[in-house]
This record gives structure tokens, C-alpha cells and sequence, in this order.
């Protein structure tokens, strides 16, 4: 069964920004999606360690912090940052 994901009005906020500034849009875009797939599907199993429903998800360039309502199937991003390569 899926969990419906929210992004919070601030992490909305931090991934428009993040979008705005990058030189690289689409994989701004491309590692928000892919965040959003693996978090409808398996939050609790993200490759980050998941502490009483809290957890971080990294795709390059982005990183989420979140949080998981399990009783209703929710997850809810917490804010969005850059990741780079490095």
C-alpha cells in the first residue's frame, strides 16, 4: 500500500529555491521525483536510518528531511537542501 507524501509549505519553499538556483534544473527536478516515488513506496526502508518516523532521503543534488505517519499512510518532507558530489 502507498503513503501519500506532503511536501510542508517550507520544504516546498527550499526545493523552489534550490530549483531557481541551480544550473542544472531538470536534476533538481528528476532527484525530487525519484524522492517522492521512493518515499510513497517504502519510507521506512529509505537507505538513511529512520528514527521514531524520522528520516533523511538523498538523491543527487537534493537531500529531504521527513517525517512518517505510518497510522495514516503519510509522509510528510520537512525541508529540502542541496547535496553535491563531492
Amino acid at each position: 500500500m502507498k503513503y501519500r507524501v506532503v511536501w510542508t509549505a517550507d520544504a516546498t519553499s527550499d526545493i523552489l529555491e534550490l530549483w531557481t538556483s541551480s544550473s542544472d534544473k531538470a536534476a533538481v527536478s528528476a532527484a525530487a521525483r525519484l524522492i517522492d516515488r521512493v518515499l510513497e513506496q517504502q519510507p521506512l526502508n529509505e537507505k538513511h536510518e529512520v528514527i521514531d518516523g524520522f528520516g533523511t532521503a538523498v538523491r543527487v543534488p537534493v537531500g529531504v528531511d521527513f517525517r512518517v505517519d505510518n497510522g495514516n499512510r503519510v509522509v510528510f518532507v520537512l525541508a529540502a537542501w542541496q547535496i553535491t558530489d563531492d
